[in-house]
């Protein structure tokens, strides 16, 4: 898609994650992803669509087939850019 090629020219000006949340089936982080994204942390984008990793995981290192760019120095595109015009404040509301 359109969105996959843009997110792969642009890897080097994205961010890495602040933080990553590990955990294993049924220890409740999905409930910590739905509450990360009600005070407005965004998830990665997910190569991979399906309904349990929106905004949740970014099944990156799965890859897809027939596509080799699963290199650890792509995973940022993953995530948002490091500066974003647009944005004129910033938005945090864990400290409010």
């Amino acid at each position: 898609t359109f969105e996959l090629l843009f997110r792969l020219i642009t890897y080097k000006f994205r961010k890495l994650p602040d933080f990553y949340v590990f955990g294993e089936m049924k220890c409740g982080t999905t409930s910590l992803s739905k509450l990360l994204n009600k005070i407005g942390c965004k998830g990665p984008f997910s190569l991979i669509n399906h309904f349990m990793s929106v905004d949740k995981e970014s099944n990156y290192f799965l890859g897809i087939q027939g596509l080799q760019f699963t290199k650890p120095k792509y995973y940022s595109m993953c995530f948002p850019f490091k500066f974003n015009p647009f944005t004129t404040h910033h938005n945090n509301k864990l400290f409010d």
